[in-house]
């Protein structure tokens, strides 16, 4: 199964969180972005899930099924917490779609 995920924002900063960052670099962890990118009706369109860290604005939730992960805490205030809670989200995430067969 092969499966990709892109990090997008509705209303992106300027540039990453020092604290992610720093958390990604220090767990050996790339970003294939420098900059945060505003998430496109293209990348919604074709994703099989959409991953929210907040509220979505409801157009989003016409295009993909979205998962809302409320429970992260922001990297500033506890990267290891929010590292292990984003973690758990997604071994979660892979072992559904795996478990649908999704494709795309």
């Amino acid at each position: 199964m092969g499966l990709h995920a892109i990090a997008r924002g509705t209303m992106p900063q300027e540039d990453l969180a020092v604290s992610a960052r720093e958390g990604l670099k220090a767990d050996g962890v790339l970003s294939e972005t420098k900059r945060p990118q505003a998430l496109s009706a293209k990348d919604a369109s074709g994703a099989l899930r959409i991953v929210a860290f907040c509220p979505l604005p409801a157009r989003y939730r016409k295009m993909a099924p979205v998962e809302t992960w409320n429970d992260v805490p922001a990297t500033g205030v506890n990267y290891p917490l929010a590292r292990d809670t984003i973690l758990k989200h997604i071994n979660e995430l892979i072992r559904q779609l795996k478990q649908s067969g999704a494709r795309k």
